[in-house]
């Protein structure tokens, strides 16, 4: 357990000139290669469901970039064997590790996906960038905000590319929805409001991680992120947050509500594990995950982490646009493919989802859960 928080984070955690900086020079690092097409090879740590998702998206999904990556090796802590069945299920020919040290002190890969439990995020990226890997780190960064900064302090000084695995944010309704709203076909916005709910049984074995403590447990970190996403990336640190949330019987959180105050209009982000989100109909959008309202008209989406479909609507009823996207496979081969452009290119910061997007969220997240009594 890390100690408390300080009592001014709460007025700290919204006041971006609090988040360390680094300066253009750290930002713009050139790593030491050439700018050219290259393949980039990938090490998975973590043979779970999530990493299973992302290496069958790099490895299958049809598109101009996937000559150009390759996962070249698997790792698994517990077992070898889950490793190799993983390599299986994807069809593909990995070198195949049982231990995350094994892969990480390897030459089988240049950049690595961590997709482990959240409380080996610190210690797995630190390790991945002393030896000279760049990382793809899955959400949440960090459990604490002091274990998000030394990350990428540590990326800066190494001149390493490394960025949170927030996926939505490379999807086209993600995008359809920030040029809408800069428009301003909707107005002025007056109210958001941002859900994602799964529903997390107590005595289903899967979700062990969701439940305990001591993996950095809890839904705020696992589904929250991306309802906190939505406005914290279309609207930037709000003025003020306010949260409260449900503990479980082991102590996590497994429901929680934040608001969010901006100049002007309010934002409700909520996340439980105690019901699904209510699907929608065919061709409409009865209960929207993202809901945004203008004073000239409001935008659906219906989905908060994969969003397919968005519309935008006059208050009067008509549809201003309608916009649908069918992702390829699990729909996570763009920010894959987005990593190698920044590689290539000798970046060590995604222009889509900066250091400071990380920073601001690990704030957020750590705000929220220490408003609770939460600490990690």
């Amino acid at each position: 357990m890390q100690p408390p928080v300080p009592s001014t984070f709460r007025t700290r955690l919204l006041d971006l000139n609090f988040i360390p900086r680094f300066t253009s020079s750290q930002r713009s690092s050139q790593l030491n290669q050439k700018n050219t097409t290259m393949t980039l090879r990938w090490g998975i740590l973590g043979p779970g469901r999530i990493s299973y998702k992302f290496a069958h998206d790099l490895v299958h999904v049809e598109r101009a970039q996937r000559a150009s990556q390759s996962v070249t090796a698997i790792a698994s802590n517990s077992n070898i064997a889950n490793a190799t069945s993983l390599a299986q299920k994807l069809g593909i020919d990995a070198t195949c590790f049982g231990t995350y040290d094994a892969l990480i002190e390897s030459d089988s890969c240049d950049v690595v996906y961590v997709g482990t439990p959240n409380n080996t995020h610190f210690d797995l990226a630190c390790k991945v960038l002393h030896a000279g890997k760049h990382l793809l780190m899955e959400k949440p960064f960090a459990l604490t905000v002091e274990e998000t900064d030394k990350i990428l302090e540590l990326a800066a000084e190494k001149k390493l590319f490394v960025m949170e695995a927030m996926w939505t944010k490379f999807n086209p309704v993600f995008t359809k929805c920030r040029e809408l709203l800069e428009s301003g076909v909707i107005g002025s916005v007056t109210r958001v409001r941002s859900d994602l709910s799964y529903l997390f049984p107590r005595d289903d074995p899967g979700m062990v991680r969701i439940y305990d403590p001591a993996l950095g447990g809890g839904v705020l970190l696992d589904i929250g992120i991306y309802a906190l996403t939505w406005p914290l990336a279309l609207f930037g640190a709000p003025v003020s947050s306010t949260s409260k949330c449900v503990k479980a019987d082991t102590g996590v959180d497994i429901a929680d509500s934040v608001l969010l105050e901006y100049p002007g209009f309010v934002a409700y982000a909520t996340c439980s594990g105690l019901t699904n989100q209510v699907g929608t109909n065919t061709g409409t959008l009865t209960n929207p995950a993202i809901f945004i309202e203008g004073t000239l008209g409001y935008v659906s989406v219906n989905q908060a982490d994969q969003p397919t479909k968005l519309v935008a609507t006059t208050w009067e009823g008509t549809i201003i646009e309608e916009f649908t996207y069918e992702p390829k496979g699990f729909g996570m081969s763009l920010e894959a493919d987005h990593v190698l452009a920044c590689v290539e290119a000798s970046k060590i910061e995604s222009p889509v989802h900066t250091w400071d997007d990380t920073k601001l969220m690990s704030r957020m997240l750590a705000g929220t859960l220490e408003e609770n009594g939460i600490l990690f």
